[in-house]
Parts: C-alpha cells; structure tokens; sequence
C-alpha cells in the first residue's frame, strides 16, 4: 500500500510539472499572438500609407501627361491680388482700387519685414509706391518696388 501511494505522488507530480510546462508554453503563445496582432496592424497602416502615395503620384503622373502643372502658391496669391483689386476698381472709384493696392503692398512689406527680423536678415522696408520716404531716397520705381514685393511674398512660401 506503501509502494501504491509513491507511485500515486509520484505520478502527481509528473502531471503537476506537465501542467507548469504547458502553462510557460501557452504563455509564449500568448506572447507571440500579441506580436503577430501588432504587426499586422502596423503592415495593415503601411500597406495603407504606401496606397495613398501609390494614388497622390499616380495623379501627379496624369498632371504631367497632361501638361498641367500645380499652381504655385505665389502665383495663386498674386492672382488673387489682382482679382480683388479688378473688382475694387469696378465696384469703387480708381482712388479706391489705388488705395487698396497701396494697403496691400503695405501688408506684404510689413510681412517682409516680420519675416526678416524673425530669421535675423533685417532689411529696410522699401517704400510704397505714391508715398515718399521720410528720411531716405524718394520711393523706387513702381518696376522695382514689384520685384520687391514679388521676393518679399516667395520668402513668406519658400523656406
């Protein structure tokens, strides 16, 4: 009877060391169940990043099939400039539509100027064309004044 109780703990303690190693092993599993969900999500995210690329540069590719290029955002700017100053001069008197142009060659040359002294290349602020400068030169040409204010608008697009 002796010998039947050994055998019986003995057989319980291989079952209970069986039970341990297959708790490490369904453990690893687990482990690696939550490695295998994380990377498919992450290859699920690439695949859908490199989709979306896939679609922007094949649109790109039929732009330039097309002959069409992307409007700089200058050239929108500046377009949009004189549009409104067109419908200034039809809505109000020519006084009017001069005095908006001249408000907004003020606005770009005082952005021109906040931008110069934020990236520490200060440069005088030219003058506005029909003003005179207080203390220097009279106004440049209304040509030079629109050189001046063309640069002073790509340095606020072009960093």
């Amino acid at each position: 009877s002796a010998e039947k109780l050994r055998g019986e703990v003995g057989s319980l303690e291989t079952a209970k060391l069986s039970a341990r190693a297959t708790a490490v092993q369904l453990n690893e599993l687990n482990a690696l169940s939550v490695k295998v969900g994380a990377l498919q999500l992450e290859l699920t995210r690439v695949c859908a990043e490199a989709a979306a690329r896939e679609t922007q540069l094949a649109a790109e590719l039929d732009r330039a099939r097309k002959g069409k290029k992307v409007k700089s955002a200058a050239k929108t700017l500046k377009n949009t400039f004189a549009s409104a100053a067109r419908g200034l001069h039809d809505v109000f008197s020519d006084k009017a539509a001069v005095e908006a142009r001249e408000m907004a060659a003020r606005d770009a040359a005082g952005t021109a100027y906040r931008a110069s002294v934020a990236s520490g290349t200060l440069k005088p602020i030219p003058a506005t064309p029909g003003s005179k400068a207080q203390d220097g030169p009279e106004a440049p040409s209304p040509q030079a004044h629109k050189a001046e204010k063309k640069k002073a608008l790509l340095g606020r697009f072009v960093k």
